[in-house]
């Protein structure tokens, strides 16, 4: 699947925070300079990918937006809330602030001088020389950028630039392998009919304000042929319905937009409007109502694994595996909606490796059997908790766990108890496990929950 410029460049952004451990403290924040500001056109994509996202604008304000003096408070409250979170540094860009400007307090611009010291608290994304990222020298420099082949005469530069949010949008694949020129980034205004109409599926509301009137008019003027489409007289909600029933160049656009969600987010918002019509529709999976259904129903699946006998569990937990780990490459799951899809997956693991029994009848053939399959099912377990986050979805998996992780624990708990009690009749033949059960399997009934696990 090819990535879009813009996924390559939130990398390459988020990248920049990475630094030496041994010599260095974790950065705070990530500069992004550029004097000209020509990056701006990039941000309103890049908003919607990046909470971290913040930027310099003396005249606007809003959570992540404002003055310096606005941004420095803004920046403590993330610095502060991103420790509690994993320490994900703030990103905050710099339109009209050079990287030279650093140098020296006297000559930085008055707009920006309350962030001058946080030089000394992060790092600078930009090129190996010392320079500031172009968007053209980002796309064809090989050292940290994309190194693809540019045509390096005025024309294709101001192309670039032009056509910013187009070339961020396009697939790495359709820009990669060949010589390109002004011809090549205009062309992407227009020559890329399906990307058109996501971005503006993206707006929510219809509206293109930022388009120039040659685009829209040229837009228009497409869709009628191409998507059988009124983008005036239709509007967003016929457009959602044409994208979730399918057919024809309509599968094209729902491939386009799966491939890059991130390029387009607004059109998950207008899924939203998408209602099922007929029985049909409620089995549709482009549907954002499809996707929620599945969810609901394999949580209440593994939930009622708990008022089952372990073998009925077992045999039911596998069925509801197979019926949603499909689900787990899903689009729904790439936005985060689909977590208990993706935890299918290592609970199917589990309930395969415990249907085919990790036993032994002592103590070498239990421990060949556990280096076989038996690890594999203690990580399937882990693997479960750490694909949900949400208090339902965690109560659901931790419900099926308790319904046949816990008791084949249990079961081999009790069985090297019974070998324990002969000891030293029946000596181990391996160092260790003499005269104690091992804490892998040691017996839940010894106290709340299984050391090491959560309240199983």
């Amino acid at each position: 699947m090819s990535t879009t410029i813009l996924e390559q460049l939130i990398d390459r952004l988020r990248a920049a925070a990475i630094y030496n451990r041994h010599d260095l403290a974790a950065p705070s924040v990530v500069l992004w300079t550029y004097r000209e500001g020509l990056w701006s056109r990039a941000i309103p994509l890049l908003r919607h990918a990046m909470p971290e996202l913040f930027v310099l604008a003396p005249e606007i304000m809003d959570e992540r937006t404002g003055p310096s003096t606005w941004l420095r408070y803004q920046l403590a409250r993330w610095v502060g809330s991103s420790a509690r979170a994993g320490g994900t540094p703030a990103l905050l860009y710099l339109p009209g602030v050079a990287r030279s400007a650093f140098r020296g307090a006297a000559g930085f611009p008055e707009a920006a001088r309350h962030l001058f010291a946080l030089q000394f608290q992060g790092q600078f994304w930009g090129q190996q020389n010392g320079k500031d990222w172009t968007p053209p020298a980002y796309l064809s420099s090989k050292e940290g950028g994309l190194g693809l082949d540019l045509a390096r005469d005025r024309a294709t530069q101001d192309a670039v630039g032009a056509q910013l949010t187009q070339v961020l949008r396009a697939p790495m694949a359709s820009l990669s392998g060949r010589r390109l020129e002004a011809a090549d980034f205009h062309g992407l205004a227009a020559a890329d009919p399906v990307g058109l109409l996501l971005a503006w599926m993206a707006t929510g509301d219809g509206r293109h304000g930022d388009w120039s009137a040659e685009r829209w008019t040229g837009f228009k003027a497409l869709c009628k042929p191409t998507f059988g489409l009124d983008p005036d007289k239709d509007g967003i909600i016929t457009a959602v319905d044409k994208l979730v029933a399918g057919g024809g160049v309509w599968d094209q656009v729902c491939t386009r937009y799966g491939q890059a969600h991130k390029a387009f987010a607004g059109v998950r918002k207008a899924l939203d409007l998408a209602h099922p019509k007929d029985l049909l529709d409620v089995t549709n999976d482009r549907m954002p109502a499809t996707n929620r259904q599945q969810e609901d129903g394999l949580r209440a699946g593994l939930l009622g694994l708990l008022a089952l006998p372990r073998a009925q569990a077992l045999t039911r937990l596998k069925q509801l595996c197979a019926e949603h780990a499909m689900r787990a490459d899903s689009l729904w799951a790439d936005l985060g909606e689909a977590s208990l899809a993706r935890s299918a997956v290592p609970l199917q693991v589990l309930a395969e490796g415990i249907a085919a029994g990790a036993g032994g009848h002592d103590w070498d053939t239990l421990a060949a059997a556990y280096l076989d399959r038996g690890w594999g099912i203690d990580a399937a377990a882990w693997r479960t908790y750490a694909a949900v986050r949400d208090a339902p979805d965690l109560e659901a998996v931790t419900a099926a766990l308790r319904a046949v992780y816990l008791p084949w624990l249990a079961g081999l708990a009790e069985q090297v108890q019974g070998w324990a009690l002969t000891y030293p009749g029946a000596r181990p033949s391996r160092p260790g496990l003499a005269g104690e059960t091992p804490a892998l399997l040691a017996t839940p009934r010894d106290g709340p929950g299984v050391r090491g696990w959560p309240m199983l």
